[in-house]
């Protein structure tokens, strides 16, 4: 079908070595741009903890929630404390 096969490690140097030279061109704007994300995040925050847009009333709620029982876990617990009051 093609004339010329390129063994699979040449493909793999060829590869590597063009995301290496990507980095290396755009690798600044893309800090630059990671940088800018983190403050966009940073100013949010307050913004949004004010009107209630995260999760920290939901994981609040959840964590002071009493545990949840299984049914066959409480009764297994109710039939050994009636055994230990029989016994007492």
């Amino acid at each position: 079908m093609f004339r010329f096969r390129i063994p699979p490690t040449v493909l793999l140097v060829l590869i590597v070595a063009g995301a290496s030279c990507i980095f290396v061109f755009y690798g600044l704007y893309l800090l630059i741009a990671l940088i800018a994300l983190n403050l966009a995040c940073l100013l949010l925050a307050p913004i949004a903890r004010r009107r209630g847009w995260g999760a920290e009333g939901r994981l609040t709620r959840h964590l002071s929630r009493p545990q949840i029982e299984d049914e066959s876990r409480r009764a297994i617990r109710r039939g050994s404390v009636r055994a230990l009051k029989e016994e007492g």
